[in-house]
């Protein structure tokens, strides 16, 4: 059962999102079609996760924002910030400044929490891309990251931002990546 039917099912009405027509794209979720305003993904996102009980319970997901990038080559404080507010452990040494550092926090830091931490690039603003410097660091970190994006990204996950079934497919990628590993 998709997010779309569970929701319709469970709270008797039919599930939309408030949209802003500039940072909208299509989503089709079996026979339910509806706009997905990114600003929104990441509550969508875990709220279709809540309904896997077995994936709820082994992945810590976190969704990082793009679009406010500062600078963009080199977004690692705004990265580790984002992590913090939504669980991660800070980082002892202080806030990483530069991506191998944070790459660093990354591996080990992070690797021997409860739930397995999901890393989950989008950019809320349609008309923000990530930088090919960001893309070329981000590649290097490994472990389970997916990134929404049109553009390549070496060992990482690539999820397009206008698939047709997007929260179906990052639910699809965490199952392989979380649960079947």
């Amino acid at each position: 059962m998709s997010y779309p039917e569970f929701y319709s099912a469970w709270h008797c009405q039919p599930f939309t999102i408030n949209a802003k027509a500039s940072d909208n794209i299509l989503v089709s979720n079996s026979n339910t079609t509806q706009l997905l305003n990114f600003a929104e993904f990441p509550e969508v996102l875990r709220s279709a996760i809540v309904s896997y009980p077995m994936l709820d319970q082994a992945v810590q997901l976190i969704c990082i924002d793009g679009s406010e990038f500062n600078p963009p080559d080199n977004p690692a404080t705004d990265i580790y910030i984002q992590m913090v507010e939504q669980g991660c452990p800070e980082r002892q040494e202080g806030t990483p400044t530069t991506m191998p550092l944070l790459k660093a926090y990354w591996r080990l830091n992070l690797r021997n929490l409860e739930k397995r931490v999901a890393l989950v690039f989008y950019n809320s603003k349609i008309d923000r891309e990530f930088s090919e410097p960001f893309l070329t660091a981000l590649s290097a970190f490994g472990g389970t990251i997916a990134i929404i994006t049109d553009r390549p990204c070496d060992n990482v996950k690539r999820i397009y931002p206008n698939h047709p079934n997007l929260i179906d497919a990052v639910l699809k990628w965490l199952n392989r990546s979380i649960l079947e590993a």
